[in-house]
């Protein structure tokens, strides 16, 4: 078992109820066995419940048509307490240049000559703005897109802007001792036995870190895979971790550490009790479309899941930007894609919003074949949206001091809105208390 006091927020008493522990599903040799899982959030002991679902283990080709009941366009949100929020980190900094593209603008042509799209291949949304083509899949099924997100500090750190999306802080002087998502989490919870959980990355997650609702990291899609296993060792291991989790001697950290290792492994128990070989959609072989289908049979599960976080890495594109953020778009649309189909079989849709995070954009101007951090970006989203574009577009010919674009649209107004369409005060969860979007949910 592995045990990280990384977060430096709480002193040692408070860990135990409220820090990230850091615990891997069921110790040293389970961790070295792919079954790592993190547990955040209140020191409760609920039993994880057990869940006939179905989730992918991985294949290839084309998912954009496989669902015989595709996702329709929506005219109002599900109902409020069956409300669940799908947050993708796009990490390392999302080019919005290159996701929503102004392809008439002759100062982008400028700017970046080499990085562009010919007009025939983008997917048009009106007569200035397009996507990226590798995004032609979601703008079929129907997506909206904030423009101009970004921070007026201007910072352009990966871990500085990453700590502020994390804990939704408004400025480097708004340190919050939780995470964002983590504070939804606290809003949300009703005594259900998991509330927000991430799935995919290291398992490290501080934007979960909540005051009393219990949250977890799963480092891997795959996490329980073995509790399906057969066999005499398989058998022996399994009875070795919860032995060791139930130990009772130690201090009270230990304890907690303990405590949590059960709650993990009994949340990989029912992880294990999905079936990989069937799905109601074909998903992509990716690690994007693995955690999508284990967070789509989590929320036709009873465990109370209402926020979950995944992790999309590579947007750091300082070379090769456009091969690359391509690449790493196609994975989204086609991960995205399937995910809806599969929300829309169970009919799930309609109280399911997508929403994309990333910690800063990139620079107007190319750098050889990339570019480099930059400011102002954009956000996607999909479900309960009312479609096309929203926000104001950053001004490609008025950049900011630095030759950044200048943000249109504060982050914690974003966060905001993502509050209200849980019905949740955004002064409960933010600071300043900023003011929703109006129109771009339903």
């Amino acid at each position: 078992m592995t045990f990280s006091e990384a977060d430096s927020y709480q002193d040692a008493k408070t860990t135990s109820r409220r820090r990230f522990l850091g615990l891997a599903a069921a110790g040293a040799t389970a961790t070295s066995l792919g079954a790592g899982a993190f547990l955040l959030g209140k020191d409760n002991d609920p039993r994880l419940p057990t869940v006939d679902g179905r989730v992918t283990s991985g294949s290839t080709g084309s998912v954009a048509q496989q669902s015989s009941n595709p996702p329709a366009a929506l005219t109002k949100a599900g109902p409020l307490a069956d409300r669940t929020l799908i947050i993708i980190e796009l990490e390392g900094g999302n080019d919005g240049l290159a996701t929503l593209i102004p392809y008439g603008s002759g100062a982008l042509r400028n700017l970046r000559p080499d990085l562009l799209h010919e007009e025939e291949e983008l997917v048009m949304l009106d007569d200035e703005m397009a996507l990226n083509p590798s995004l032609a899949g979601l703008n079929e099924q129907g997506i909206a897109v904030l423009e101009g997100i970004g921070s007026t500090d201007g910072i352009l750190s990966h871990f500085e802007m990453s700590q502020l999306w994390w804990e939704g802080a408004t400025s480097i002087d708004d340190r919050r001792h939780t995470g964002f998502l983590g504070r939804l989490c606290d809003q949300l919870d009703v005594g259900d036995p998991l509330t927000g959980l991430s799935i995919g990355g290291n398992g490290h997650v501080p934007q979960l870190i909540a005051e009393k609702a219990t949250t977890l990291g799963l480092a891997d899609a795959d996490a329980g895979w073995f509790f399906r296993e057969e066999g005499e060792f398989f058998e022996h291991f399994r009875k070795s971790l919860l032995s060791m989790s139930a130990t009772s001697t130690g201090g009270e950290l230990m304890n907690a550490a303990r405590h949590g290792s059960t709650q993990a492994i009994e949340f990989a128990d029912m992880l294990g009790g999905f079936d990989p070989e069937e799905r109601p959609v074909e998903y992509p072989g990716s690690d994007l479309a693995n955690s999508l289908a284990v967070a789509a049979n989590l929320m036709r599960s009873d465990s109370g899941v209402r926020i979950i976080h995944v992790p999309l890495g590579g947007f750091d594109t300082h070379d090769d930007q456009r091969g690359t953020h391509d690449y790493l778009l196609m994975e989204l649309d086609e991960a995205l894609v399937a995910f809806r189909n599969d929300l829309a079989s169970d009919g799930l849709d309609a109280s399911t919003l997508i929403a994309t995070t990333s910690e800063f954009g990139r620079r107007p101007k190319s750098s050889d074949s990339g570019t480099d951090h930059g400011n102002a970006s954009m956000a996607l989203l999909a479900g309960p949206i009312t479609l096309g574009r929203h926000g104001e577009s950053p001004s490609l010919t008025r950049l900011d001091e630095e030759d950044n674009l200048a943000p249109t649209t504060p982050m914690a107004e974003y966060y905001a809105t993502l509050a209200n369409w849980f019905e949740i005060d955004p002064s409960l969860v933010l600071s300043g208390k900023p003011k929703p979007i109006p129109g771009i949910l339903i």
